[in-house]
């Protein structure tokens, strides 16, 4: 049995489709959970967000220092992920930007506070200069991506977080 504590995503839930050789306890959890719980030996893989490029890797290592204390730690890229804006289609609010959501009547619907996506998210904002306050909604919060797109489907908000999953080539 492997067990594995990961943030919820589209990549992780198809897991268990592709484990045909080997039994899977999957739990979901926000990446400071999944890493405390490995320390614990709680579980065998940690899923956690790291950027690819390096200034944010080094600010999200930074951010996860304080659980990243077990020796001899490797890291499996798994899953490569692209972080966007989801807007409703055809763009109506016309939002090509992260400054553009500072527009105060732009509504943004955000991703749990805790989650890797809403962590990447705070970095690239603090990259852009853009402070929290100055996206009306910044306050409002989904648990998973599909909860952003049907609270911007339903027109609740003009913008939310996407990601755009790719799996890597030695995953495939």
């Amino acid at each position: 049995m492997l067990r594995i504590h990961a943030s919820h995503g589209f990549a992780v839930a198809l897991l268990p489709e592709f484990s045909d050789r080997l039994e899977l306890n999957l739990q979901y959890c926000n990446p400071e959970e999944a890493l405390v719980a490995f320390n614990r030996g709680d579980c065998d893989i940690a899923s956690f967000h790291l950027p690819t490029c390096p200034e944010l890797a080094r600010k999200a290592l930074k951010h996860y220092h304080s659980v990243l204390q077990t020796p001899d730690l490797r890291v499996i890229r798994f899953v490569t992920r692209r972080e966007g804006l989801m807007t409703l289609a055809g763009n109506p609010a016309a939002i090509h930007s992260l400054k553009d959501l500072t527009n105060p009547d732009i509504r943004f619907i955000n991703r749990d506070k805790h989650s890797g996506s809403r962590i990447l998210f705070n970095m690239l904002l603090e990259q852009e200069q853009i402070a929290e306050q100055q996206i009306h909604g910044f306050d409002r919060e989904e648990f998973t991506h599909s909860a952003v797109a049907a609270y911007v489907a339903a027109g609740m908000a003009d913008a939310g977080q996407l990601v755009h999953l790719e799996l890597d080539e030695e995953t495939r």
